[in-house]
């Protein structure tokens, strides 16, 4: 019996000093459209070669035509320089944190990233100028997204169930959004619209609980129903007399107006106390994100940077104390 323990425990002995790489990816290669694919043992997910990927479901059921490394331990995908197209489907529900999408490429498929859990930080270069139906829908840990300025609309269900965004900044460029761009985003505080939208879509904010200030630019002259569903304590920031202001009074929300902004107003709710202070310090903790506007708001002294001695600056000014 003693004996058969001392086997048992070298056994485990043995295992317990196998290295980590004997349980890593199993390496794996093959096509996708017009380009190259392979799989290494650290579970690097890499698209090569020149041209388009391959179109894979992109529906709600992810199990509907596959992409070929659907299912594989994956821990980071990098697309290379030479790639025009990310697929539809291509790369949802896989366990990659970060992902680096090169200049090649020009669009993004619908659901292209759709369910990717666990990705975190994904940087869009430029050179995009369309992305698909729910591309980034469900990626519940990505806190930050940037949008190019070639893009023109935001297509239904883009960012729907990103739970962990918080900021979002549309270029001047859009002019267009569809359906529940931004529905149950619900750490999303600040949201800018831009300066040419036109419409907001249905349901574009629904379930944003966490939301605190949306910036609409005067362009925009068409409201979708149910925006802002099941959300309160929030305030729209318009312009005066704009499509936007009139649609704040008939439906009884918190609006301030663009031009009444206060320096220092961090959150753009039309009064300077304590809260924005406190904004402008998770801002700069970074456990909170700003828009380009209100930077601009924040930073007191006008020096660029948005810090700590802004935040004193706001303390003082609620005090009304003056430093000549």
């Amino acid at each position: 019996m003693k004996k058969l323990i001392s086997v048992l425990l070298t056994a485990l002995m043995l295992l317990s000093a196998l290295p980590f790489a004997a349980f890593a990816a199993v390496p794996a290669t093959g096509t996708t459209g017009g380009c190259a694919w392979t799989l290494d043992e650290n579970g690097v997910l890499t698209i090569s070669g020149s041209g388009a990927m391959g179109d894979y479901g992109w529906t709600r059921n992810a199990s509907l035509d596959p992409a070929p490394w659907y299912g594989l331990e994956i821990s980071e995908v990098v697309i290379g320089d030479g790639v025009t197209r990310i697929g539809d489907g291509a790369f949802r529900s896989d366990g990659a944190k970060n992902i680096v999408i090169p200049s090649s490429v020009t669009s993004i498929g619908r659901s292209a990233f759709r369910d990717c859990v666990t990705l975190e930080s994904v940087f869009i270069p430029e050179s995009v100028s369309e992305i698909g139906f729910a591309a980034f829908c469900g990626c519940e840990r990505l806190e930050e997204v940037n949008i190019p300025s070639k893009v023109t609309k935001l297509n239904e269900a883009l960012f729907f169930g990103c739970k962990s965004l918080k900021t979002v900044e549309l270029p001047d460029s859009v002019t267009e959004t569809d359906a529940a761009v931004f529905d149950e985003c619900t750490a999303l505080k600040y949201v800018d619209l831009g300066a040419s939208l036109t419409n907001i879509g249905p349901y574009m904010f629904e379930g944003c609980t966490a939301l605190k200030a949306v910036i609409v630019p005067d362009t925009v002259t068409e409201i979708g129903e149910e925006i802002f569903y099941g959300i309160d304590g929030f305030s729209v920031v318009c312009g005066e007399d704009s499509f936007m202001s009139g649609y704040a009074s008939e439906n009884q929300l918190d609006y301030t107006l663009i031009e009444y902004v206060w320096k220092g107003d961090a959150n753009l709710d039309s009064a300077l106390n304590v809260n924005d202070v406190t904004d402008i310090q998770r801002c700069v903790a970074k456990l909170d994100f700003f828009t380009e506007k209100q930077r601009g708001i924040a930073d007191m002294n006008g020096d660029g940077v948005v810090n700590i001695i802004d935040a004193t600056a706001v303390q003082r000014e609620i005090a009304s104390i003056i430093i000549v």
